[in-house]
């Protein structure tokens, strides 16, 4: 019995996100029409329990700046998180809820089936390919759930803090996690900490298979253009080949299943962007704010081991995130530009008029590069990550000035 689609790109990203159930049911289970129901109920309160989760963090912020005294520091890391939750949270329901995410994988898994021209040496790169994406997925996953657990683990052995109310003695304690209860949090502190164990690391799993998900998205194409790159580089090999007849027709033929590969490519990114297209502009816009949001609360007056921790390990996941996505599309931008340069490199001065044609044509569609846009704003790039760091030290400029 088949648990996951029958896809070496989708692997990965399947069998993390199933685990929180925010890959698409209808490719869990084919074979078992019960274990799919079963998991498509075990998605749908898993998906609950993230939009409450985001619900509390708004409430909590709503109530930190609605109160007497604004306390800047508790205000500036619920910030971070709700945030962080909100773009996750969009993600996931769009990649679960959204036709548009199933045809995306429905077409990888397609794709793969086509295996007209592939050789060893073509398997070999896609082999390397994957390792790589991979590789990067693991690091990425246990770099998370480390940085989570080291912060538990402080909350846990540190001792609170007694401050002296007149005749009473309050004891106060530091929580994880900025989220709203509906009740009084120090009192049932232990019963508050146990959740809110329950939430980081629920929280920290949506956060890595999310972007597990996303970054094997933006990388898979990358993997098909270096196989689309050597073929159509020792097209005059594939075409001897793979044609039974050497004439002018079955040459076409050959090179019209490149034509299709190339047009596959650009319908994934298409497909992508449609459908990442408003997240993609939030996640952009916010990303400055949620660093500088992060970066305000070392101030050494007030600076804990507990808020350093945080902001050290939030500060780094963050940049590691954004070099995730926006390094991962900037490969797929440069890579789509030397398809020309490969046909060049080719003997296509040995192929007929109708080939030379068709390999102009392509060369011409190469000089517009594949890109992975930010709605309306932009490209994802590395020079992306650049104008969000720009921005984010704007912000905090302005809010050292302000104090």
């Amino acid at each position: 019995m088949a648990v996951y689609p029958k896809s070496e790109h989708l692997k990965v990203p399947a069998i993390y996100c199933s685990t929180i159930g925010i890959f698409p049911w209808k490719f869990m289970f084919q074979d078992n029409k019960n274990l799919q129901t079963i998991y498509r109920c075990y998605s749908i309160v898993m998906l609950a329990w993230c939009i409450g989760f985001v619900v509390t963090d708004y409430i909590q912020l709503v109530i930190l700046l609605t109160s007497k005294t604004l306390d800047m520091q508790e205000i500036s890391f619920n910030t971070c998180i709700t945030l962080l939750f909100t773009c996750i949270g969009l993600r996931a329901v769009i990649v679960y809820f959204s036709p548009n995410s199933a045809n995306l994988i429905q077409s990888i898994i397609d794709s793969e089936k086509v295996t007209y021209l592939d050789d060893a040496e073509c398997m070999k790169l896609e082999k390397e390919h994957l390792r790589s994406v991979r590789l990067i997925s693991h690091c990425y996953f246990i770099f998370i759930i480390f940085s989570t657990t080291s912060r538990c683990v402080y909350f846990f052995s540190k001792e609170p803090d007694f401050i002296q109310n007149g005749n009473e003695t309050e004891i106060v304690k530091e929580h994880m996690l900025s989220i709203w209860f509906p009740f009084n949090q120090e009192k049932y502190y232990l019963t508050v900490y146990n959740i809110e164990l329950l939430d980081s690391f629920l929280g920290t799993f949506f956060v890595a298979y999310v972007d597990i998900y996303t970054f094997n998205m933006i990388s898979y194409p990358k993997g098909q253009l270096k196989k689309l790159q050597h073929i159509m580089k020792h097209f005059h090999n594939y075409k001897a080949k793979y044609s039974s007849e050497t004439n002018e027709e079955n040459d076409f033929i050959v090179f019209k299943d490149l034509v299709q590969r190339h047009k596959q490519i650009i319908q994934h990114i298409n497909a992508f962007n449609e459908l990442m297209e408003f997240v993609a502009i939030f996640e952009f816009v916010q990303s400055s704010a949620q660093i500088a949001c992060g970066l305000t609360q070392t101030s050494l007056e007030n600076l804990t081991i507990g808020s350093f921790l945080f902001v050290m390990s939030f500060l780094i996941s963050m940049l590691v995130r954004l070099f995730l996505y926006y390094y991962a599309a900037n490969d797929v931008t440069v890579e789509s530009t030397k398809l020309a340069q490969c046909i060049w490199e080719s003997n296509w001065y040995e192929e007929s008029q109708k080939i030379k044609l068709s390999m102009l044509m392509v060369i011409i569609r190469a000089q517009k590069p594949l890109i992975f846009k930010i709605g309306g704003f932009g490209t994802m790039s590395v020079q992306s990550i650049v104008t969000i760091l720009k921005a984010t030290y704007s912000y905090i400029t302005l809010a050292y000035k302000r104090t």
